[in-house]
């Protein structure tokens, strides 16, 4: 988790996919750019996710405020990249990522290098001085609580996509003979598994009707095995460890559908 003070320019907090699905569900403007703001942050070598919390805090996302109509990240008075001003005067970007690189200039050169201003709370009493109306501590709290959230989320659900890219990733490379070799490494870990369970008496698979169970016996699992193997991708082990998941998971979510499905007749 992210400390109470963090340094702006660090790590990433949240994963690219998180940082996606955080402007998508929030109706962003800025989520047509988002590949960019991704770039731009990597160039900057800023933390996306506090890069984030701030753009909550400013305008939620860029739907609220000024900012629908100046698309500035960060509510900023001024920025090299600017190419208007409001008479309020906030600047006025052509895109949004042109107001985040202005936000991480400003944070990273005129604070964090000049003036050694590089934690949270060491910016913001100037970024957001109580003397225009705001709350630093209150600032900062919401920033650190949101990524924080972000992070529990990230924890407790593994973002759908980030899951088909480490699929992909697995079958970067392989050929025919690969696969062939993964389906047998992957029956092999489902035959070493049922083994060890010790269930020699059921060879073909069978459901029970009444129960809503499934025994996969030797034979569904060597096939589950097989093509979890072989739909894993990567090689060596990694197709045997499908191979002995595989057939447990399977049955325990066929039990789950079916039983669902006799729930809902009832």
């Amino acid at each position: 988790m992210i400390d109470d003070n963090p340094l702006i320019f660090a790590p990433h907090s949240i994963t690219a996919a998180t940082f996606r699905r955080v402007l998508r569900s929030a109706r962003s403007p800025a989520f047509v750019e988002t590949d960019a703001l991704l770039a731009a942050l990597d160039d900057w070598g800023a933390d996306r996710a506090i890069a984030l919390a701030f753009f909550a805090k400013e305008s939620s996302f860029g739907t609220r405020g000024v900012a629908v109509r100046t698309r500035n990240w960060g509510n900023l008075r001024r920025g090299r990249r600017m190419i208007a001003q409001t008479p309020h005067p906030f600047a006025v970007y052509a895109r949004w990522t042109d107001g985040l690189n202005d936000w991480c200039e400003l944070l990273k050169e005129h604070y964090c290098k000049r003036r050694g201003l590089c934690r949270l709370r060491q910016i913001l009493p100037r970024y957001a001085p109580s003397s225009d109306g705001n709350n630093p501590e209150r600032y900062a709290d919401f920033v650190v609580a949101l990524v924080r959230r972000w992070q529990r989320e990230r924890s407790n659900e593994m973002d759908i996509i980030e899951i088909f890219r480490l699929l992909a990733a697995g079958h970067n490379g392989l050929t025919a003979v690969d696969y062939v070799w993964n389906a047998v490494f992957g029956a092999i870990g489902a035959a070493t598994a049922y083994l060890a369970d010790n269930e020699g008496e059921v060879i073909l698979p069978r459901y029970d009707a009444e129960q809503h169970s499934v025994e996969l016996g030797a034979l569904g699992r060597v096939l589950v095995g097989a093509g979890a193997g072989t739909l894993v991708g990567y090689s060596g082990y990694v197709p045997f460890i499908a191979g002995v998941v595989a057939p447990t998971l399977l049955p325990a979510l066929i039990d789950k559908i079916a039983g669902f499905v006799e729930r809902r007749r009832k």
